[in-house]
């Protein structure tokens, strides 16, 4: 995520805060103080804003630990004003897994609460009620700190167990429905509820004015969307073969043709990386743009392909489907491979090729909603 920066590493797993995130202690408590908060307060108000995202940070490696379980690793952690975000590679795609990875995010905030529940017995709750609308008392100290926390804690898991997808009761309710409808139409569906649950958290926060109900709103309503077409996505490519978008009418560069002949097809735009094959159509490997812009710096102009290709970095076969393809091609970093058949080029394939078909089949398959 851009705008974001490494804080720490916990578990090998980066920790970033987005530049944002200052936003939110920044106006908590400056709009407190303008209203009237004491700077002791103030203090102690700002440290309980912190010691909350430290509790969310925990949360979000309850995800990442339970996730680890599973073979799916982490990207990093990202702390925003509206919470944590643990961006998982994946998600486990069966039920029961995808539920142990949203539950254990809310119960490492239950088991939290817990830890710091045997403070009630110096400081019952009962002592806090009387103060919890006079901010001046309930941040005068450390002696509200704990209990504030422990509430801090229960809202948290409160709240991320709502239905309202991608938050983890979202994703628990997905996994319950895909038990018995599928991943997709489970997605849709809790996707569908997600949105309106968003809806109203945004109309809430309208009434309310509470900028967080807001942001927290959109950001549901639109990931929810995101969440299902990606689903959607990794279902067409799962069911669909290399063999029904292989481009049979390619172009085609042997070794033994000049760098001169493979320029002009290069500013024609015909491709920006080529195969190199034999005359027999068995494949050598890749010219890239970074071999055709060290032709031109150096004036090689009568060299030949066959001088400047590098290893093929993979190959495709028809029968292949196209989510590992996918994947392949994305590995080599290159934008398109070979397709082989009985060692022999019979096409090619181009991350270009599968976006625009991903494209065409959330029009046909009216994926939006």
């Amino acid at each position: 995520m851009k705008g974001a920066f490494k804080i720490a590493k916990m578990f090998g797993i980066p920790v970033k805060i987005h530049w944002s995130f200052f936003l939110l202690p920044a106006w908590a408590v400056g709009s407190s103080v303008y209203n009237g908060m004491d700077w002791n307060a103030a203090g102690w108000f700002l440290i309980y804003i912190l010691t909350l995202f430290v509790c969310v940070l925990l949360h979000e490696f309850g995800h990442i630990l339970m996730a680890r379980r599973y073979g799916v690793g982490t990207e990093d952690v990202i702390l925003t004003p509206i919470g944590g975000m643990a961006r998982l590679h994946r998600m486990p795609e069966k039920p029961k897994n995808e539920f142990a990875v949203s539950i254990a995010g809310p119960l490492v905030n239950v088991g939290i609460a817990i830890l710091l529940s045997p403070s009630l017995y110096f400081a019952p709750m009962r002592d806090i009620l009387p103060v919890l609308d006079n901010l001046d008392l309930l941040f005068a100290g450390p002696e509200y700190l704990l209990r504030i926390l422990i509430i801090a804690n229960l809202m948290l898991v409160g709240f991320n167990l709502l239905p309202a997808f991608p938050l983890d009761g979202g994703r628990i309710l997905r996994a319950g429905l895909s038990f018995r409808l599928g991943r997709r139409r489970g997605t849709r569906i809790a996707a569908i509820i997600g949105k309106l649950m968003a809806m109203g958290l945004f109309g809430m926060g309208v009434y309310l004015w509470a900028p967080s109900f807001i942001l927290i709103g959109i950001f549901v309503f639109v990931m929810a969307s995101i969440e299902y077409r990606a689903v959607a996505n990794e279902d067409v490519l799962r069911n669909t073969t290399v063999a029904e978008l292989v481009n049979y009418d390619f172009t085609k560069v042997y070794d033994t043709m000049p760098m001169s002949e493979v320029l002009r097809l290069y500013s024609l735009g015909l491709a920006s990386d080529f195969v190199v094959m034999t005359d027999a159509g068995r494949p050598l490997g890749m010219l890239s743009q970074k071999e055709i812009e060290h032709v031109l710096h150096h004036d090689d102009l009568d060299a030949t392909a066959g001088d400047y290709f590098t290893v093929l970095p993979g190959y495709l076969r028809k029968e292949m489907k196209l989510n590992v393809a996918e994947s392949i091609i994305k590995r080599s970093k290159k934008s398109l491979l070979p397709v082989i058949e009985e060692d022999v080029v019979v096409g090619c394939l181009s991350l270009k090729s599968i976006k625009h078909y991903m494209l065409f089949k959330r029009r046909l398959m009216t994926i939006r909603f």
